[in-house]
């Protein structure tokens, strides 16, 4: 994972939305993310507790997207918040 990419989650709901790049621009701008253009997502590992992909924007922002594999029961807990990237130090 490339550093300063935000890990965001998203509670299971029907159909993947690592399938679907217009719909997590969508949810990504919905959450207050910067997202620019359109996003490139690709899958990384097995995913057999959670489905994660790596989501980058036309300008190189990065995402971390896990999500509950179909047919999976959602979490009684809330999604979690988008993280803030890391600061990054000036020279």
């Amino acid at each position: 994972m490339a550093a300063g990419a935000t890990v965001v989650s998203k509670a299971a709901d029907p159909g993947l939305m690592c399938t679907r790049p217009r719909a997590v621009t969508a949810w990504l701008a919905q959450l207050g993310q910067a997202v620019s253009g359109t996003v490139d997502i690709r899958r990384v590992g097995i995913g057999q507790s959670n489905i994660t992909s790596i989501v980058t924007d036309a300008a190189g922002s990065q995402w971390v997207l896990r999500e509950p594999p179909p047919g999976s029961k959602p979490s009684p807990l809330p999604p979690m918040p988008p993280m803030p990237p890391p600061a990054r130090s000036t020279p």
